[in-house]
């Protein structure tokens, strides 16, 4: 009878493969198949950002309310150790070899003159401050406008990481983009598309700190009005003074609609953000999401 039985069972496990391929087999089916596969790839991709920003989630996959992007070297000190130094003060970090003017955190630190020492300084510096705030119970809106400086440092290093530069290169004053170099080849596969070289990228000769930037028409503008502006003027106000981030990033780093710029830095660079419609439409859907009016008339 045992027997019987797992031979009738075989039977019905072929019949049943033979209707799972022929269901496959149907474009209907299919397309769902793969939709669900790209839903799966999707939440992959998205939990492995949430795992380097050091968010955490629940059980059941909500993230938690209280989201720590905090550097996993700072989150390791002991709660009650972190929490003693935080009410110490120790929390600045001095830095070496930046411009007269810029020798702490408690001033302008421009991500143009920091090396990749100097630059993990900052993350962590600011990781730290974030760290604070939560364990003090105290997230006034300082812990948000360090998250968001914080973002924006590692935006930048992440898209610079993807087209293959380091700080060293960005520092040196005589730096000559890649793509101005003769017959430069570019890989499009491992690049996302908003970081591809515009026509003007690769026609005019230009300092390759333009290139990280994942707006294009950004990139055009910085190069049509070049020499009308000071490079290093436009760089402190797009990372900001500590805490106060000139650009905010919300989304993906190369994602243009993911960024939002401040009141302060449109008032300033108007001029050259007009041409800038990625920068327009993204800045008034991030202001809406808070339920703050636009910023811009488009």
């Amino acid at each position: 009878m045992s027997h019987s039985g797992m031979g009738t069972q075989s039977g019905n496990t072929s019949e049943g493969g033979r209707k799972d391929e022929a269901e496959v087999a149907n474009p209907r089916v299919r397309r769902k198949l793969q939709n669900r596969l790209n839903q799966r790839v999707s939440r992959e991709r998205k939990l492995r950002r949430e795992e380097l920003a050091g968010i955490q989630r629940r059980s059941r996959g909500r993230p938690r309310t209280d989201v720590q992007p905090v550097n996993r070297r700072v989150s390791s000190v002991p709660t009650s150790q972190s929490t003693s130094r935080c009410a110490d003060g120790e929390t600045s970090i001095e830095l070496i070899g930046l411009p007269p003017g810029t020798s702490s955190l408690s001033q302008p630190a421009l991500v143009c003159f920091l090396d990749s020492a100097q630059t993990r300084a900052v993350m962590d510096r600011l990781a730290y401050a974030v760290n604070c705030s939560l364990l003090q119970g105290n997230p006034t809106s300082d812990l948000l406008l360090s998250v968001t400086q914080l973002n924006s440092f590692r935006a930048i290093k992440y898209n610079m990481d993807v087209l293959n530069l380091n700080l060293e290169i960005i520092k040196d004053q005589n730096a000559i983009s890649y793509f101005n170099a003769p017959a430069a080849t570019f890989n499009t596969y491992s690049v996302p598309p908003s970081l591809h070289p515009t026509s003007l990228q690769k026609s005019q000769v230009h300092h390759p700190y333009i290139d990280p930037l994942p707006i294009p028409s950004l990139r055009d503008a910085l190069l049509r009005y070049e020499g009308l502006y000071n490079d290093y003027d436009f760089c402190r106000d797009m990372i900001g003074d500590v805490g106060k981030a000139g650009i905010m990033v919300w989304g993906d780093p190369w994602d243009p609609y993911g960024l939002e710029v401040s009141e302060s830095f449109a008032n300033k660079w108007l001029w050259l953000l007009k041409s800038c419609h990625e920068v327009l439409v993204s800045t008034n859907y991030w202001r809406a999401q808070r339920g703050e009016a636009d910023l811009f008339f488009l």
